[in-house]
């Protein structure tokens, strides 16, 4: 995992996170190369008041040879975008 972030203001943080998945063991998952996938995400984390804060996150996720090869062929790049939001009482 790679991590670059930045501060712009005292309630706002951004950056990008980066990730390499490799298999541990690839017998068990099938497959001889041991390269998964990598994902980038970027995210910005906002807190709004002192009790309401707010998250948002865009991930994208390349699939190595070692999930074509565990997933027969099946290397679509995977992407997600999802948003949290917390109340603290």
């Amino acid at each position: 995992m790679l991590k670059a972030s930045i501060k712009p203001r005292e309630d706002l943080e951004t950056g990008l996170i980066g990730y390499r998945f490799r298999y541990h063991d690839r017998d068990a998952a099938g497959a001889d190369d041991r390269d998964f996938a990598r994902e980038l995400n970027l995210y910005a984390d906002w807190m709004v008041t002192e009790r309401f804060f707010v998250s948002a996150i865009y991930a994208v996720a390349f699939p190595g040879e070692g999930a074509d090869e565990r997933f027969m062929g099946n290397d679509h790049t995977a992407q997600l975008f999802e948003v949290f939001a917390s109340y603290s009482f």
